[in-house]
This record gives structure tokens, C-alpha cells and sequence, in this order.
């Protein structure tokens, strides 16, 4: 699919290297998600709530990593699209290899910013709902200790 927008077959290293990359970034997000999961005692803080806390934790932690994974990919695709398209629109009829790469490179920073701008506004509202699921756990935290403070 690079290999459409570059107008080449892309240097095996750099194949390798976009390979290395993802890998360590999958890694990554494993680790962070299996650090949320187990590294808390499984209750929520200052009440005696136990069950699949820290299961639900690693659940939505696992949506925000891959949601930051979504930015990225929305945006690499959105540049290739962007370049892909620029280059189907300006080569048509044109040889010049000058405009076709000037073309190449605005479509696709045009498309990337149009990938970005997408993903965050979708985006944006897993983390509305991840924030409002923390306050309202510790607010009721909150409530149930002060119910806690007023029986005795």
C-alpha cells in the first residue's frame, strides 16, 4: 500500500523497520495493560467494593491504549489515502515529476490531518465516558463514606 503513494517498492530495511516499530508499540500497550490490571489490589480505594474492579480497569485502560493506536493508524491511513489521490488527481495528463511529488506530498499531509481530526473527535467521546465513569466510581466512594461516617 506505501508502495503506491512512494511510486517505488519501499527498501526492505524500511519494511523492517516500520515492522520493529509496530511490534515494540503492540508490546507496549500489553505491558500497560497488564501493569493496570494487576498491579491494583482489585477494590476500589477507601470502600469495601471488591469483584472485577481491576478487570474492568484493564478493560477500559485496554480501549484508551488502543484508542491512542487509532489516532496513529487513522492518521497514516488518511496520509496514504491523501497521497494515493493526489497522485491518481495530478498524473492524469501530467508528466512532470515535480508536480506529481509536490501534489504527493500535500494530499498527503492534507489527508493525515483530515485522519487525525476524524479520530480525535470519535475519540473524544471514549474518553468523556472514561472520565465519568472514574468521577462517578470515587464520588460514590465518596457517598458511601460519608453514609459510613453519619451511622456510627
Amino acid at each position: 500500500m506505501l508502495d503506491a503513494v512512494f511510486g517505488a517498492e519501499m527498501p526492505l530495511a524500511v519494511r523492517f523497520a516500520i515492522l520493529g516499530v509496530a511490534l515494540i508499540i503492540v508490546l507496549f500497550v500489553a505491558l500497560y495493560v497488564v501493569r493496570s490490571m494487576f498491579g491494583k489490589k482489585g477494590t476500589i480505594p477507601q470502600t469495601k467494593l471488591t469483584g472485577s474492579w481491576s478487570l474492568r480497569h484493564g478493560i477500559v485502560t485496554l480501549a484508551e491504549a488502543l484508542a491512542i493506536l487509532q489516532v496513529i493508524f487513522f492518521t497514516m491511513t488518511g496520509a496514504i489515502s491523501g497521497g494515493t489521490i493526489a497522485r491518481m488527481l495530478v498524473a492524469v495528463g501530467n508528466n512532470d515529476p515535480f508536480q506529481i511529488q509536490t501534489a504527493v506530498t500535500g494530499g498527503s499531509l492534507v489527508g493525515g490531518f483530515f485522519g487525525f481530526l476524524s479520530s480525535v473527535i470519535v475519540l473524544g467521546l471514549l474518553f468523556v465516558i472514561a472520565e465519568i465513569e472514574r468521577n462517578t466510581r470515587h464520588t460514590a466512594a465518596m457517598f458511601e463514606r460519608i453514609a459510613n461516617r453519619t451511622q456510627e
